[in-house]
């Protein structure tokens, strides 16, 4: 009787749960996408750029939007009246000493040499800057065409114009042609300072600080971008063509063809708002002049003032509620179209924040990151915690579209999509005007989204959730085919089909130990498969990252998901490999590691990981980049005792004292092959030198490398031909497997003569002084001697 009851309640848990399985219900799921999508169109209309009507409308609408930001934070204002300085007039007018004494002219300081210029570099392959968007040029601090190097030594404060090896005319290399042609000197206030190359013109690009504001004037100018073109036809003789001073500091650039598009922003001037009362009739007489202007000198000295009226301002309001929920503070951001060859220049002027922007031909969007606080209010008595529910916030990005038309910026519209983005890669507009983001949300827990909209900013599809509890870390769009990597304990890399819009899916997957930061197409579709290039570091089972790691994928498209491709590298955890073998879905892609390399230990990493424009390959897919690698080491025991009341020893905790011993700094490189898989060909260690230059400028100096100091060496690396280059603040250096030949641009590298009576020990050891060494005999000569040889300077006899 008991089995027939049991068999009845079987039956009916069997019935019940194959009609659960048959009749899931999706309403609820429903609902809450449609409550969702409501929300974001009442935002999005809320952050949708207007115009100003006038100047009084832009001077009522910024004053009220004061006033509301006073109320929510009424501390900003303590402190009294700000003191500012005065200027006559309202604007900086091209007179003025600080613009016409100490930018201008200073453009100009250089110096040059008797070495000759060459000719066209077309039959020479050369490394260029690593861009996102072909066609799309970005800013570096180095440029090149490939017999002419330009960098920017932020040390020197100057930009160098090198000759490389390559005597274009001939194809040919002559090492000893190399050297320094001439300098441009930067001013002492100008900083950030990046470049572009476009033909024979040179184009630097830079932040200068004021010292003063100017007094009344809605927006802060205590700021503004330089920008300088540069006639570099005779490279010996750089000639200043035109000057251009932008109002606010530089945010972001990009250059398609002969048109350079500029970026900047200025704050609104709270200290002025709060200095004065709401009602002094210089607010209104002042919003027109207050506006960003841009100022140009040609090689004539002639003047031209380039000004926006306030009706053709676009702006952002949000609603009252919206602002006091998110504490909005919005700033101006002057979008500058110049023409390198023609020098006409184009002005757009929006009141919103371009954190990240992303440019094609046709589109400029720019995005903001936009935080909800959370919904809660602390009010319980000091030193006391409370227990109340917590309403989590949340992040969103904010949208907004402009259409490019040669020197025409034109905005179309504005979205907001949740979730924050990782970097400019995270986003992409297709061949068709499709606009993709990636981003990152974090509540209820974290996770990866996937959003496409079309030409209007309108959503067209989604992949929301991707991957819970995993953090995105890198992504490339190519084509119809988006690759994204999260991680939490292994590296789940996803192949995810965006060919239809509307209907973006994941159609691969292979989940494998530690992550990239950075993805890198390996040439195009070959047989119908994509290779990808990974660099990134290993993790242990914990997923505590370990060494840098190299990686070559491989995406089959014609091949399907199998356990040996997905699950191969868990054979020795059979737990690990049964649980692998449950996910495998026969209706995936194959995508397979064939191959990762594992430079040294936790702490090494490459610059290129976080910055994609140090990232160097060249035709045969080798890869070269600068490298700082570390071995953690035990360096003894830290331990606390404890005693009693008669002093005597209770017990004591001790802990290993770990270390990061750098083993490597800078450049190698790599040779990526489908078939063989990675292998490192030419290692070049510069740990020594550095941290003797770096001894010479810092005496504060005393073992190992600081995250500053790394960055203060600003390494750059690139090839000629079968030349490869590296390049800091304080030499270059040009190789092959035969020659090689270093340029040193710090004085004391140069050799010059100093008395060795008067430095120290220590000093002398570290300062190259051929002749000073030969004659004052308590210098260490052998040492100082091989160290000389080490730098490049001359040969002593």
């Amino acid at each position: 009787m008991f089995m027939k009851k049991l068999g009845v309640v079987l039956s009916v848990l069997l019935i019940w749960n194959t009609a659960f399985a048959q009749t899931t219900d999706n309403s609820l799921i429903d609902e809450v996408d449609k409550a969702q999508q409501k929300q974001l169109e009442t935002v999005q209309e809320q952050f949708s750029f207007q115009a100003f009507e006038s100047c009084v409308d832009m001077n009522s609408v910024l004053t009220d939007w004061i006033k509301k930001f006073e109320n929510q934070y009424p501390d900003y204002r303590r402190g009294g009246i700000i003191e500012t300085f005065a200027v006559d007039g309202n604007t900086f007018a091209p007179e003025d000493a600080d613009f016409d004494d100490a930018a201008a002219p200073a453009m100009l300081k250089s110096t040059q040499n008797n070495l000759a210029g060459g000719a066209d570099t077309e039959e020479v392959a050369f490394s260029e800057t690593n861009l996102q968007k072909k066609g799309v040029d970005e800013p570096e601090i180095i440029k090149s065409n490939g017999e002419f190097l330009y960098y920017y030594n932020q040390q020197e404060r100057k930009v160098s114009v090198i000759k490389t090896p390559l005597q274009a005319n001939k194809s040919s290399f002559d090492y000893d042609l190399t050297d320094v042609l001439s300098e441009i000197a930067i001013p002492q206030t100008m900083n950030d300072v990046e470049m572009f190359l476009y033909g024979d013109k040179l184009v630097l690009a830079g932040t200068r600080r004021l010292q003063f504001d100017i007094p009344h004037s809605i927006i802060s100018k205590r700021s503004r971008t330089v920008v300088a073109i540069y006639d570099m036809s005779d490279v010996k003789n750089p000639n200043l063509i035109k000057f251009h001073d932008i109002d606010g500091s530089l945010n972001n650039m990009r250059m398609i063809d002969n048109k350079l598009y500029v970026l900047t922003y200025l704050p609104l001037n709270w200290h002025q708002f709060f200095a004065y009362s709401w009602d002094i009739p210089e607010w209104l007489e002042a919003s027109q002049q207050s506006l960003p202007k841009v100022y140009s000198v040609g090689a004539d000295n002639k003047v031209e003032l380039h000004t926006t009226d306030c009706q053709k301002v676009s702006y952002v309001m949000p609603s009252d509620e919206t602002i006091k929920q998110s504490g909005l503070s919005p700033q101006f951001t002057m979008i500058t179209a110049l023409d390198i060859e023609k020098h006409d220049v184009e002005t757009t002027i929006a009141f919103g924040n371009a954190w990240q922007i992303h440019m094609s031909a046709d589109s400029l969007y720019m995005v903001q990151n936009h935080w909800v606080p959370d919904n809660y209010y602390m009010d319980c008595p000091r030193g006391m915690a409370c227990i109340r529910p917590r309403m989590w916030g949340g992040e969103y990005s904010l949208i907004h579209k402009f259409a490019i038309d040669e020197m025409s910026v034109l905005y179309k519209n504005s979205n907001v999509v949740p979730g924050s983005m990782l970097t400019q890669y995270s986003m992409d507009e297709d061949r068709n005007g499709f606009f993709r983001i990636l981003t990152s949300v974090w509540s209820p827990e974290q996770a990866t989204n996937f959003y496409v909209l079309d030409n209007k900013l309108e959503l067209e599809g989604k992949l929301e959730w991707i991957e819970p509890g995993e953090r995105f870390q890198s992504s490339r769009y190519i084509g119809d085919k988006l690759y994204l990597v999260t991680f939490r304990q292994v590296d789940p890399l996803f192949v995810v089909d965006i060919a239809n819009p509307a209907t973006p899916k994941i159609i691969g997957e292979l989940k494998i130990p530690g992550f990239s930061t950075y993805l890198h197409p390996m040439g195009g579709l070959e047989n119908n498969k994509q290779y990808l290039i990974g660099l990134g570091h290993d993790a242990d089972e914990n997923g505590r990252r370990q060494g840098l790691q190299l990686s070559l994928y491989e995406v089959d498209y014609q091949e399907k998901e199998t356990v040996e491709s997905k699950c191969s590298w868990l054979e020795a955890n059979e737990k690990e490999y049964n649980k692998c073998k449950a996910e495998v879905n026969p209706e995936n892609i194959r995508v397979s590691q064939i191959d990762s390399l594992i430079q040294w230990g936790e702490g090494s990493r490459s610059e290129a990981m976080q910055n994609p424009r140090m990232f160097v390959m060249n035709t045969d897919f080798d890869v070269t980049l600068p490298m700082l690698l570390k071995e953690k080491e035990e360096g003894g025991q830290n331990c606390q005792v404890f005693y009693d009341a008669n002093n005597k020893e209770v017990g004591k905790e001790c802990y290993d004292i770990e270390t990061y011993v750098t083993k490597f700094l800078w450049l190698k490189s790599f040779a990526f092959d489908k078939k063989d898989g990675i292998k490192e060909i030419k290692s070049v260690d510069y740990q020594e030198m550095l941290e003797k230059t770096m001894m010479i400028h810092d005496d504060r100096y005393n073992q190992g490398i600081s995250s500053r100091q790394l960055h203060d060496l600003m390494m750059r690396v690139g090839f000629i031909g079968d030349t490869m280059y590296s390049i800091n603040n304080d030499f270059a250096h040009f190789f092959n497997a035969e020659q090689e030949r270093y340029l040193n641009f710090d004085p004391i590298l140069q050799g010059q003569k100093v008395n060795c009576d008067t430095l120290d020990a220590r000093q002398c050891e570290i300062n190259p002084q051929c002749e000073a060494i030969r004659e004052n005999p308590p210098c260490d000569a052998e040492a100082c001697i091989e160290i000389v040889n080490y730098v490049g300077c001359r040969e002593i006899e």
